[in-house]
């Protein structure tokens, strides 16, 4: 990151923590509800439900820009099965917005020319070839490896791989920390919930509680050995708690919310029954990102936003790791 944007970034954290201004600085879109896996601990693959249109979308990247949104992170399902993500990535980047994909990698070999402009790219792998195939199929890890060195040939794309810690990787983090060495990434650890991502129910393969808290006390140490693990060991520490754990200071509809498939905005995808969501397709996303109230959610167990709420709760470890990640 840049002094500029160093500053543009800090500004911002600053004037919603201390002044409770709101700027949607990060925004993830859920593109899409399906997905060509149908991994074990998500029902977010079989494309159920209403998307939003193309029109829709480059309308609503047209308002976050105005009003000052600076990262646009496409999610799904796998949003690169959507045939227009690649015109969607364009006109962020026209916008001036930075863009994240996450994936699960399988079509980012054939499509890389297509995705060289991207900022940052996150492959999900859950661990070594059985592990990771175990949960998402026979052929996945070497598709997702493909994904890796792909994108790692073009210097512009910051490459990140994602393990979920389920039942079926917990335990295997130091084989999947020696893949991230090999290939020259870092890895960002994220506990599977113990529901289901839709609230339908439990989920089959979330990890035994204690035998994940191992696993978070392993990266913990390692992370202090200088693993490349990509969470602050403050955020580690937090979800060291899961399932039980306290509140955070949330940083959601004051510095970033989520867009779902469906067009409604909230603060993120887990935040259920505690706050109102509220539609983008019939208020416009300004007045639907202005409408969110404070969160109030008990606790916080997606990775990605523990880690702003850690920032944002000033911890110096996460304002650092945020600021290299957002570079």
């Amino acid at each position: 990151m840049n002094i500029a944007s160093l500053f543009e970034y800090g500004n911002a954290f600053l004037g919603a923590r201390f002044a409770g201004r709101r700027v949607p600085l990060v925004v993830s879109i859920v593109v899409t509800n399906r997905c060509n896996y149908s991994c074990a601990y998500c029902d977010r693959w079989d494309g159920r439900g209403s998307r939003l249109s193309t029109e829709q979308l480059r309308g609503f990247l047209r308002e976050m820009a105005e009003m000052g949104t600076r990262r646009v992170i496409f999610t799904g399902g796998e949003p690169l099965v959507r045939k227009d993500i690649y015109g969607l990535i364009a006109l962020c980047k026209t916008l001036g917005m930075k863009v994240n994909v996450n994936s699960n990698g399988t079509l980012v070999p054939q499509q890389i020319e297509r995705l060289k402009g991207l900022d940052g790219l996150t492959i999900s792998i859950d661990g070594d070839r059985a592990t990771h195939d175990e949960v998402r199929g026979e052929g996945a890890f070497d598709a997702a490896i493909a994904a890796v060195r792909a994108a790692r040939e073009h210097p512009g794309i910051q490459v990140r791989l994602s393990c979920t810690l389920s039942r079926v990787s917990v335990g295997g983090e130091a084989e999947l920390l020696e893949i991230a060495r090999r290939e020259q990434v870092e890895v960002f650890f994220q506990p599977a919930e113990h529901r289901l991502l839709g609230g339908e129910g439990d989920n089959p393969i979330a990890a035994p509680r204690e035998a994940y808290r191992r696993s978070i006390d392993t990266l913990i140490a390692a992370k202090k050995g200088g693993a490349p693990i990509a969470n602050s060991t403050s955020a580690l520490r937090y979800l060291r708690g899961w399932p039980d754990g306290s509140a955070l200071p949330c940083a959601g509809a004051k510095l970033f919310c989520r867009l779902d498939y469906d067009g409604r905005v909230m603060i993120c995808g887990r935040m259920g029954e505690y706050e109102e969501a509220f539609s983008a397709i019939e208020l416009g996303f300004r007045e639907a990102f202005l409408k969110l109230n404070d969160a109030r959610c008990p606790t916080c167990w997606c990775a990605s936003r523990v880690e702003v709420n850690q920032a944002f709760a000033l911890r110096a470890d996460a304002v650092l790791g945020l600021a290299r990640a957002s570079r």
